[in-house]
């Protein structure tokens, strides 16, 4: 069977996102988190340091109403997997895999079938990154404290 060059195109970059997506994974697997101690009567228990004020203050509210156990959860998870500027920026310069770094892999692949709008859409990412990165936070927050319930 004879494939046109469209299609072996397609099939490359299908299996290189997917290549990518582990890569990343393993990347931020490799992540070290940094944390401090509180101390409960069930003994002391490390939280995560992080920088609360970009979280909305609702949100905010709720997490501090949750139970220490849970809200170190949060805190961990939310660490874990929230995204940060500098590393969008690298991912941009490499390749334009920041749609990636930011778990859309939609846009990615978009984004690579237009060469990245013909280099348009990847200047107006260059100053869009700040608010991309931001967006993706802030949906994290509505995630993980979904999961944690």
């Amino acid at each position: 069977m004879k494939y046109g060059l469209g299609e072996i195109i397609l099939i490359i970059a299908l299996i290189g996102l997917v290549g990518v997506r582990v890569f990343l994974y393993a990347l931020g697997s490799l992540h070290k988190k940094e944390s401090g101690k509180y101390v409960t009567s069930k003994g002391t228990i490390h939280i995560p340091k992080v920088d609360l004020d970009r979280i909305p203050t609702s949100k905010r509210v709720q997490i501090e109403t949750m139970p220490i156990e849970k809200q170190v959860a949060f805190l961990d998870e939310y660490l874990w997997r929230t995204k940060n500027l500098p590393e969008a920026y690298l991912h941009w310069a490499f390749f334009g895999m920041h749609y990636t770094y930011l778990v859309r892999d939609d846009l990615q692949f978009r984004y690579w079938l237009t060469l990245g709008g013909l280099l348009v859409w990847a200047v107006i990412d260059l100053f869009r990154m700040p608010e991309m990165v931001m967006a993706y936070n802030l949906k994290l927050v509505d995630r993980v404290l979904k999961e944690l319930g």
